[in-house]
């Protein structure tokens, strides 16, 4: 287990350049969303519910698509799905 942990945050460390993208991604979101509520005169809301749903709504949704297809293809033989390829 603690083998498996180390090796997560040895991955997290080495992936900087995803964790840049995601933060410029949060960072033009804002600014947009900003941007948008201000030429059309409404008060952006940013609540704690709002973050949560959009948090919880990404992670079902990239739980859905990652975890399906990892269940098929581990369900599948290693020599077949070669050869297939």
């Amino acid at each position: 287990f603690l083998e498996s942990l180390k090796g997560a945050i040895k991955n997290l460390k080495g992936n900087k350049i995803r964790s840049f993208l995601t933060m410029l991604g949060i960072i033009i979101g804002i600014t947009l969303a900003l941007a948008i509520s201000y030429f059309v005169n409404i008060p952006p809301i940013f609540s704690l519910f709002s973050i949560a749903l959009a948090l919880g709504v990404s992670t079902l949704i990239g739980l859905i698509f990652g975890v399906a297809p990892a269940k098929k293809a581990s369900q599948l033989n290693p020599i077949d799905a070669l050869r297939a390829e």
